[in-house]
């Protein structure tokens, strides 16, 4: 056995494969150990330099529905040149608050519009959403800051509340700055006329 160990590292070295032995847990090809924190310097061979010191935020923080949904542009600032080709960014939606229409039987009768209260959602509640961008084709706004259209649907899940969103590049993990609040506001509440 004591001869054994030495030819199977060296096999699994050959192979490519990688194995934790700091932490004790058995960690299969591909899995990543959660416990290890992520920051914005990319790994190596898993993301370029472009990705560095980049940072996003959203065009605007309170987005109305229309047509059951909600369109929001993601603005993204890069420090270095974006890559003349496809990648794709992984936006995750946290939902903080949920906006809840409530209509009492004189506001029905009145032709009133709902009042809308924010209330805690049932549980966690977690939307991801990928998002194709060629960065020879997006709308660049200045040397390297670009528009980026994102289109929410309530068919996909999305609704109207406060939600924590984080832009990351998928590929890497490397999120572009901090996570940001953005409001969806529902159709034809009083916050829409209000805005």
């Amino acid at each position: 056995m004591r001869t054994l160990m030495p030819c199977l590292g060296l096999l699994l070295l050959l192979s490519g494969c990688s194995v934790s032995v700091a932490t004790g847990a058995a960690v299969s090809v591909g899995e990543v150990d959660e416990a290890e924190p992520l920051n914005n310097e990319p790994s190596q061979g898993t993301a370029a330099a472009w990705l560095v010191d980049a940072r996003w935020w959203p065009a605007s923080d309170r987005v109305f529905e229309k047509n059951d949904g909600w369109m929001i542009d993601v603005m993204l600032d890069l420090q270095h040149e974006p890559p003349a080709g496809e990648e794709v960014l992984q936006l995750e939606w946290l939902l903080d608050t949920v906006y809840e229409p409530v209509q009492s039987h004189a506001q029905s009768q009145s032709g009133a519009p709902p009042v809308v209260r924010p209330v805690a959602p049932d549980g966690v509640y977690r939307l991801k959403r990928r998002q194709r961008v060629d960065f020879t084709r997006t709308v660049r706004v200045t040397a390297q800051r670009f528009q980026i259209p994102v289109e929410l649907e309530r068919k996909r899940g999305f609704q109207a509340g406060e939600y924590l969103l984080t832009v990351k590049h998928l590929g890497s993990g490397v999120a572009f700055g901090e996570s940001q609040r953005v409001l969806l506001f529902g159709a034809a509440t009083p916050m829409q006329d209000d805005g």
